[in-house]
């Protein structure tokens, strides 16, 4: 190739980055493949996602064991309980996808889910703080219908 080859043949465009999968505490799901994909939090139409990380995939594996327990001492609902069953899997399935088996079963042995809840409802991550304050009720996975 000569170097008038590189201006009459310009190289093609760089590939769009791969989207990347945010999460909601309702399980909620969203990609976002723009200049807000490198954000650890994005709100989109007045709901805060969280990047899917291995360590986000541990507290949403603990909340699901917590409503496993609320099925088993009638706190919730059958229809409920398949209903964050058919979410968790589907979030499992992103998750294990992005990160692996090994990633995530690290996190979930190793995550100090009070810590993350905190951060979670604080709005701040480990090392840097947000402006975000969350409602004064903590995250739940449990959605309620009409």
């Amino acid at each position: 190739m000569s170097y008038l080859d590189l201006f009459q043949n310009p190289s093609p465009e760089k590939p769009a980055p791969a989207p990347v999968i945010f999460v909601a505490t309702d399980m909620t799901v969203i990609k976002i493949s723009d200049s807000r994909s490198s954000l650890d939090t994005v709100t989109e139409n007045a709901k805060r996602y969280h990047r899917l990380t291995p360590e986000y995939w541990a507290w949403f594996n603990h909340k699901f064991h917590l409503m496993e327990q609320a099925l088993v001492n009638g706190k919730i609902s059958e229809a409920t309980f398949v209903e964050i069953l058919n979410r968790i899997s589907a979030l499992y399935n992103l998750a294990l996808a992005l990160h692996g088996r090994d990633a995530l079963k690290h996190a979930e042995a190793t995550l100090d889910f009070k810590e993350y809840d905190s951060r979670l409802k604080s709005g701040t991550k480990s090392s840097q703080a947000s402006s975000y304050r969350s409602p004064a009720k903590g995250p739940s996975i449990v959605v309620s219908r009409s």
